[in-house]
């Protein structure tokens, strides 16, 4: 009877039927609630970074990441500032991209698809991947790759911060966060053309119009600075003994 009546309120099973033959397709899009699409959905749907990046922006985005502001909530004691600017309260806002550290990666990053700029508050530097998200553009795909894995590695240099006192300079992170990218997105987004020239001084470069891809830059680059901080790290072990 809970089903009868269940149908009847839905408007009948004629209102499920395509061509006089039963829909399950359309008998779940009439038993399901009718609820507003995220403005989220495709920054998750549509990106290419890693599965833990993705969940770490979508909790940025949610406001969920355990800030200083949101611990003190919890009635935990902490330090309210900043770690990595020490000038303001810690809070997804001032993280994303008040902060003059976390500013300083961002601008630096933006630049390597050629945006200069500073840059914005979080919720609307948000509004602005949820744009990008829309457009089917390489640079659309990669910024939003980009703004993905600059609050992930952002938030490890804060956790860094905080836990083990350890802090890497930005232009680090920034060559960090375009490798990960270069090494993620699709083939075709590798690729520097004339029209969409991913612009990293020391990361890409145009031989003679030639397309070049950017992940076989950023991969010898981040292997070269590797081996020069392995033989650096073991000269000073040698040096102690």
């Amino acid at each position: 009877m809970a089903t009868r009546e269940k149908v009847l309120e839905l408007g009948g099973w004629q209102t499920m039927l395509v061509n006089e033959a039963f829909s399950i397709h359309k008998a779940y899009l009439r038993l399901k609630a009718d609820h507003g699409r995220v403005p989220w959905r495709r920054v998750i749907k549509n990106n290419k970074a890693s599965p833990r990046n993705i969940f770490i922006l979508w909790l940025a985005a949610h406001q969920r990441l355990a800030t200083a502001d949101r611990v003190l909530k919890w009635n935990v004691q902490c330090n309210p500032m900043c770690r990595l600017c020490n000038s303001e309260n810690e809070s997804i806002e001032h993280l994303f991209f008040d902060c003059h550290y976390t500013n300083t990666v961002w601008c630096h990053t933006l630049r390597a698809i050629n945006i200069h700029r500073r840059g914005l508050g979080f919720s609307q530097e948000i509004q602005e991947v949820y744009r990008k998200a829309h457009s089917n553009t390489r640079r659309a795909r990669i910024y939003v790759m980009l703004f993905t894995e600059v609050v992930y590695l952002l938030w490890i240099q804060r956790n860094k911060k905080v836990f083990n006192n350890m802090l890497q300079h930005p232009e680090r992170v920034c060559k960090d966060i375009i490798f990960r990218v270069a090494a993620r997105c699709k083939e075709e987004d590798r690729m520097l053309t004339d029209r969409e020239i991913i612009t990293w001084e020391r990361l890409t470069e145009r031989i003679q119009g030639q397309r070049i891809p950017i992940i076989v830059k950023c991969i010898f680059t981040f292997l070269d600075e590797s081996s020069d901080s392995s033989e650096s790290s073991s000269e000073m072990g040698d040096a102690n003994e």
